[in-house]
């Protein structure tokens, strides 16, 4: 069963799942944050890597080799493979990538669960490479997704304001989730709000329901959380959890994350990813107790 509405919720049978975007050499991003998470979550990750890079792009001169053109071929593979696909993530995909994925993605409609994080942005700006051209053609990407996921600046770029960078208030974030919803019609979840409490938090929209959920701010800034986070999201909505439920997950996961790379307080860490390793363990024991019939 699938629902999209109030309540985001998607049941299906089968736990493989779609996951495109790049993959760095280094540094716990992107594929290299989606593929651990995932299979220990019990998902099947079917891999389509956009772009192989040395490092991410919050590393200088960092390698760049696009992978675009083998994803229409490996889907058409595909389709004469038994795979059951019942999912389907997209992450950061570059301009190559991104003009690819607007081809294919109506193609995939059948599938239940579509999650894309437009991963274009930060801290008020777009990622190096990046230009209004992208922003206008992940809005067009987005009109085939059930889920979006993007953080403060990349909402705010795709509803044609001006990115801010100040903390704003659960109600101004309330407001932007509702903003984003009425625009596109299609559930989001935004992400990674600093909020002027000194809380982070993460507002959800789908029909007339806007919610929030806040967790502490931790010390340090890190690449790659909002992989993180996406990657648990897509992972528990596949598993059939309710859409707060799997917020509430992928935010605790960044949480325990998050504390232990401070823990081990890397001043050696170049690339300023999370050691996520180490609490995976919890996502497994999570869903063992899930499918036990205990609660989550």
């Amino acid at each position: 069963m699938v629902q999209l509405a109030e309540k985001v919720v998607v049941c299906m049978a089968d736990q493989s799942i779609i996951v495109s975007q790049d993959l760095c050499g280094a540094g716990a991003v992107s594929l290299g944050a989606a593929l651990p998470i995932l299979a220990a979550l019990g998902l099947r990750p079917r891999v389509l890597p956009t772009a192989l890079l040395s490092t991410h792009t919050g590393i200088p001169d960092n390698t760049y080799l696009d992978l675009s053109g083998q994803i229409a071929p490996i889907l058409r593979h595909w389709a004469t493979v038994a795979l059951d696909i019942g999912g389907l993530y997209l992450g950061y995909l570059g301009p190559q990538a991104l003009a690819v994925w607007r081809e294919q993605l109506p193609r995939l409609a059948a599938l239940p669960l579509r999650v894309v994080d437009p991963a274009m942005a930060d801290g008020g700006k777009l990622y190096r490479g990046l230009d209004a051209d992208y922003v206008t053609g992940m809005r067009n990407l987005l009109a085939h997704a059930t889920l979006v996921t993007p953080n403060v600046t990349e909402a705010q770029l795709l509803l044609g304001r001006k990115p801010t960078t100040k903390p704003v208030t659960e109600a101004a974030a309330q407001e932007l989730a509702a903003a984003f919803f009425a625009q596109f019609q299609i559930p989001v979840v935004l992400t990674g709000i600093a909020l002027t409490s000194g809380r982070i938090g993460v507002a959800s929209a789908a029909q007339q329901t806007v919610q929030m959920q806040t967790t502490e701010a931790l010390p340090g800034h890190y690449f790659g959380t909002g992989d993180m986070f996406a990657s648990v999201l897509a992972g528990r909505l596949l598993q059939g959890r309710p859409l707060q439920t799997a917020i509430a997950s992928a935010m605790d996961f960044i949480a325990r994350a998050i504390t232990v790379t401070n823990q081990a307080a890397e001043a050696d860490n170049p690339l300023q990813d999370v050691n996520f390793g180490p609490v995976l363990p919890t996502l497994v024991a999570a869903s063992t107790r899930a499918e036990s019939g205990e609660r989550p």
